[in-house]
C-alpha cells in the first residue's frame, strides 16, 4: 500500500525518519509521524508513505498521515483562518490579548477574567466582538479555536436562557 503527496513548486520537503519538516514562504513546520509499519521517503517532488499492511485500520492511518502533510503544504503557503464571535445577552463582555495570553473579562457578570494560554505560531486578533485566529499550523490554530469557546462554560445553567460565550463563525485560507 502506498500513497503519495505531491510537493508543489515554493515548497520545500525534507524526510528524516519518520519525521517531515516542510517549509515555505510563510514559515516551517516540522511532524513525526511514527506509527509501526509506516515508512515515509522522499524522490523529486514527492513524499511517499508506504506501509506493509493491507488491512484497514494500517490503510487509514495512511490516509490520516496524506491529510496532516497536505494540511502541512497548504499552511506553508496559505495561512489558515479561524473567526469567531461573541455573544452576550446579559453582562456585556470583552476580550483582551495580552502577549500570548487571552482574557476574557464580564463573562455571565464574574469579577475574575477568565484566562487561556495560546500556542505559539498562532495569532490572536480582537475586533470588537470579532476575533480572529491565524497561523500555519491548522491543528494549533484549530485547538486556539476550541481552548477559546470552551473558556465560555457556562457550568449548569440552562443553555437555552444563557447563550453567552464565543462561538466559531467559520473557518478559510488567508
Amino acid at each position: 500500500m502506498e500513497r503519495a503527496v505531491e510537493v508543489p513548486e515554493g515548497v520545500d520537503g525534507t524526510v528524516e525518519g519518520v519525521c517531515v519538516t516542510i517549509k515555505g514562504d510563510l514559515g516551517e513546520i516540522k511532524r513525526c509521524f511514527n506509527y509501526p509499519g509506516v515508512a515515509i521517503s522522499k524522490s523529486d517532488k514527492t513524499i511517499k508513505i508506504s506501509g506493509k499492511s493491507p488491512k484497514r485500520r494500517d490503510i487509514a492511518v495512511l490516509g490520516t498521515i496524506q491529510s496532516h502533510l497536505d494540511n502541512m503544504i497548504s499552511g506553508v503557503q496559505k495561512e489558515f483562518v479561524f473567526n469567531m464571535t461573541c455573544v452576550y445577552a446579559h453582562f456585556p463582555m470583552s476580550v483582551k490579548v495580552q502577549g500570548s495570553d487571552i482574557q476574557i473579562q464580564n463573562f455571565l457578570g464574574e469579577r475574575n477574567p477568565r484566562k487561556l494560554k495560546v500556542s505559539e505560531g498562532v495569532k490572536v486578533v480582537v475586533n470588537g466582538d470579532e476575533i480572529t485566529l491565524s497561523g500555519i499550523n491548522k491543528e494549533l490554530v484549530a485547538q486556539a479555536a476550541g481552548k477559546l469557546e470552551k473558556a465560555c462554560y457556562k457550568g449548569n445553567r440552562d443553555p437555552r436562557k444563557f447563550q453567552d460565550g464565543i462561538y466559531p463563525v467559520g473557518w478559510h485560507h488567508d
